[in-house]
């Protein structure tokens, strides 16, 4: 790849990482991982790269079937909270999080989420 690479923020403590949301960084290449199909594919973008929930995806446990499989080794990089973005389930906008509300089931804008509590 021959586009420039952009780069993350600054990682916050081990403990916090497993708080958080992380993408995939190759050690080699320094490129980030877009998509997780046989083979991967990378992009040079921090913003474009495959987010992963650092427990619930089992990250430490992908890393190392990848280093066992392919011999490639990657790097959790994790993500600032002002960094993710969620999808409103209504309106289909992005929304940080700031912005936007989990019902247990469903993200909601503030808009939508009015508008849902407003119907009878």
């Amino acid at each position: 790849m021959s586009a420039e690479r952009t780069e993350a923020p600054a990682p916050p403590s081990d403990n916090a990482v497993r708080a958080l949301h992380v993408v995939l960084r190759s050690s080699e290449t320094g490129f980030y991982l877009r998509r997780l199909e046989h083979p991967p594919e990378y992009t040079a973008t921090f913003e474009q790269a495959l987010v992963f929930d650092y427990v619930q995806d089992h990250v430490p446990l992908l890393i190392q079937k990848v280093r066992k499989s392919l011999g490639q080794c990657w790097q959790a990089v994790p993500l600032r909270i002002s960094d993710v973005l969620e999808t409103c389930d209504a309106c289909h906008e992005m929304f940080g999080v700031p912005e936007i509300q989990f019902t247990g089931r469903s993200f909601y804008c503030v808009c939508c989420a009015t508008e849902s509590a407003l119907r009878p």
